[in-house]
C-alpha cells in the first residue's frame, strides 16, 4: 500500500519513507518552538523587538519556508503572528505576511 504524506502544502511522494517525514516534522516543531519562545520572552520581559532584525537574524520558521516551502502548519504561523500582536499592535499581521512571502519566494525559485 502506498500513500502520500502531506505537511501544510508540502506533499511527500509515496517513494519517500517515514524517516524523511519525521525528520521534517522535527525540524518544523523545533523551528516553531525556538521562534515562539523568543517572542514570548519579549512579551514577559516587556522588551521591544525590531521585527525586521528578528526575521533576518533569529526567526527559524520563515527561513524554513524559504528552504522547504509551505511546510509549517497554519496554526503555528498564526500563534507566532498572535504573539507578535501581543507584543505590539504595530506588528499586526506582519509575521503572516513574512511567512507567506517566504513561501512565495521559495515557490518562485522552484521554477
Amino acid at each position: 500500500m502506498s500513500f502520500n504524506l502531506k505537511i501544510g502544502a508540502y506533499e511527500l511522494p509515496s517513494t519517500r519513507n517515514k524517516e524523511v517525514f519525521m525528520s521534517l516534522n522535527r525540524e518544523v516543531i523545533k523551528s516553531f518552538a525556538n521562534t515562539i519562545v523568543e517572542v514570548d520572552i519579549a512579551i514577559v520581559t516587556n522588551s521591544k523587538i525590531n521585527f525586521d532584525s528578528f526575521i533576518n537574524k533569529i526567526d527559524e520558521v520563515c527561513w524554513l519556508a524559504l528552504s522547504k516551502g509551505d511546510v509549517v502548519p497554519e496554526l503555528y504561523v498564526n500563534m507566532i503572528d498572535d504573539a507578535f500582536l501581543k507584543l505590539s499592535s504595530d506588528h499586526k499581521g506582519k509575521y503572516r505576511i513574512a511567512y507567506d512571502s517566504a513561501v512565495l519566494l521559495h515557490n518562485a525559485q522552484q521554477y
